[in-house]
C-alpha cells in the first residue's frame, strides 16, 4: 500500500453498536456507499415514514429509494418495483406505499416486493403446471 493514501473513517450505528470503517479518502465510491449507509431518510413521506432517493451507483444499475420507519431502513426498491439490497419478499406497509406511489409516480411500488400469484408462477413454469397435474390426479 503506498505511504501517501490518507485514510478516512467512518463510524456507522447499528442497534447498539457503532461499527469504524477505515477507506482511501480518495475512493469516491466507497464513499459515495458509506455515507449512504450513514443516511436515514431525508424526504418525509407520510407519518414516520420517510425515503431517500438514490441514482445508480453501477453501470447497469438502477434508480432507487430507501425507506425508514423513524430512524430504522425498513427496506429499499428499485424504480422498476424489483428489491434492492436484499429487500425481497417483504410487505410494504400500505401507507408508505401509497406515498410512495404518489410522490415517485415513476416508481413501480408492488404491495410485496418482487411477489408473483401461484396463477402466474403456473402459467410460466412447465414444472410447477406438472407438479399441479401430479397433484390433481391424487
Amino acid at each position: 500500500m503506498p505511504n501517501d493514501v490518507k485514510f478516512k473513517v467512518y463510524g456507522l450505528d447499528i442497534a447498539d453498536y457503532t461499527i469504524y470503517i477505515w477507506c482511501d479518502e480518495n475512493d469516491n465510491i466507497a464513499r459515495k456507499s458509506l455515507n449512504e449507509a450513514k443516511d436515514k431518510g431525508n424526504i418525509h413521506l407520510i407519518g414516520t415514514y420517510s425515503i431517500n432517493k438514490h441514482k445508480s451507483h453501477i453501470p447497469n444499475g438502477k434508480p432507487h429509494i430507501h425507506v425508514y420507519n423513524r430512524q430504522n431502513k425498513i427496506f429499499a426498491l428499485n424504480s422498476d418495483g424489483t428489491g434492492h439490497d436484499s429487500s425481497h419478499g417483504i410487505q410494504l406497509p400500505r401507507n408508505a406505499a401509497d406515498a410512495i406511489r404518489a410522490k415517485l409516480p415513476n416508481y413501480i411500488v408492488p404491495d410485496i416486493i418482487e411477489s408473483i400469484s401461484l396463477n402466474k408462477m403456473v402459467e410460466d413454469s412447465e414444472s410447477i403446471r406438472i407438479l399441479k397435474i401430479m397433484l390433481e390426479s391424487l
